[in-house]
């Protein structure tokens, strides 16, 4: 008799003699190709539409299609991570050596390197004397992992706070090698850049507290560095209606009371004006460029404790006397570059610096309050004795 065929072996062999896997697509100079062939490919595996499941709407093939991206992106760049970490080590290797370790096909290799030097930009060549592929830089950051012009302020800050506050010290040495280390790999016009906006940031005994805005500064440094006029609406502190002004940014400071704008003085070339950060309302660039004039910004608050200023400012001799304890602390964190103690038979200290007279200078002697006495120049001990009467009449 003839056997009869066993039910489901029919249809088990023919699904047997399909391939279990699809091959790997190949990989052209551009991504979004790959991904249409692995779209394409899943398209075909996909074949006809489940019973009730309807025809295929532009929805879901773009939904395939972005399924197909992601699935290039995950797939390939595992693939150029593992060349890349190969590369950076110093090594050079054959598209066959590459394919050996990877266990991937020889011609994946080849267009792997293709677009990796031509899409992503990375410097390889072909070595002949070292037999294989290889970086011509000592350092090449992965794609997506590399910086961009938007990280120059955050690097020129970050510096500029590190010098500030751990200047000197062990800890300030490792960390400064750290952020360097991050700096060279960084392109040639962030590294530019974040050393010009450098050159624009001044820090006079900032704090941790000080409020930093990073749009209005960043949009700031930016007109500073281009010599770009900026048009903003400020409020001032004896007025209730904001102005609009136009002004030409120089540089950035940030101190103890928060971050301010230095712009040009149209008093006279080399001087600067101040503006709070913290009263700009709004503010936006403008087309029109201004003449950079040489100002010194570090002759501007040479006189001067905090963010007043002027080129016009001279220097007189402020000597103050402190009981014992607060004299010590004010030692400690005196004022001014030129401030000199002495400590005195009876236990009192004796400070003296050589400062302009202005309104942070008198606020900084006014915050000790019984604990300092004003002793000269006489113009300061007669500001004091005046706001000392106007306060006992407020307080009987």
């Amino acid at each position: 008799p003839t056997p009869q065929p066993v039910r489901g072996v029919k249809n088990k062999m023919k699904k047997s003699a399909q391939p279990k896997s699809l091959s790997e697509p190949s990989l052209s100079a551009e991504p979004s190709k790959a991904a249409e062939n692995v779209g394409k490919v899943s398209a075909e595996a996909g074949g006809k539409p489940k019973k009730g499941g309807g025809a295929r709407t532009p929805e879901s093939l773009e939904k395939r299609k972005k399924e197909g991206q992601w699935f290039v992106r995950q797939l390939y760049s595992q693939r150029w991570v593992r060349m890349h970490e190969m590369m950076d080590t110093g090594g050079a290797y054959t598209a066959p050596q590459f394919a050996q370790a990877l266990e991937a096909p020889l011609r994946t290799i080849e267009d792997d390197l293709k677009f990796m030097r031509g899409g992503l930009e990375m410097p390889i060549v072909y070595d002949r004397k070292r037999g294989g592929h290889c970086f011509t830089e000592e350092y090449v950051p992965m794609p997506g992992r590399r910086f961009d012009e938007s990280d120059a302020m955050s690097f020129a800050l970050t510096r500029k706070l590190t010098l500030m506050v751990m200047a000197g010290t062990h800890v300030g040495v490792r960390a400064l090698r750290a952020i360097d280390k991050m700096f060279s790999i960084a392109g040639g016009n962030v590294r530019r850049r974040s050393q010009r906006y450098a050159n624009l940031i001044h820090l006079r005994n900032l704090r941790p507290q000080a409020v930093f805005d990073a749009d209005i500064s960043e949009l700031i440094l930016d007109c500073a560095d281009q010599r770009l006029e900026l048009e903003m609406v400020y409020e001032k502190t004896h007025t209730d209606a904001p102005e609009q002004r136009t002004v030409q940014p120089r540089y950035l400071v940030g101190t103890p009371l928060g971050w301010y704008m230095l712009v040009n003085d149209p008093k006279g070339p080399g001087r600067l004006r101040t503006f709070a950060l913290a009263r700009i309302r709004q503010a936006r660039r403008l087309g029109s460029r201004f003449e950079d004039v040489p100002a010194d910004v570090e002759a501007h608050f040479r006189h001067h404790i905090g963010i007043f200023g002027g080129l016009e400012s001279k220097p007189e001799r402020v000597r103050l006397i402190f009981e014992r304890n607060a004299g010590r602390i004010a030692s400690e964190l005196p004022p001014h570059p030129t401030c000199r103690t002495t400590v005195l038979p009876d236990g009192r200290i004796e400070m003296i610096m050589d400062a302009a007279i202005d309104q942070e200078l008198k606020n900084w002697i006014g915050a000790w309050r019984s604990d300092v006495r004003v002793m000269e120049p006489p113009a300061l001990l007669e500001s004091f004795r005046l706001e000392h009467r106007k306060m006992a009449e407020w307080y009987g």
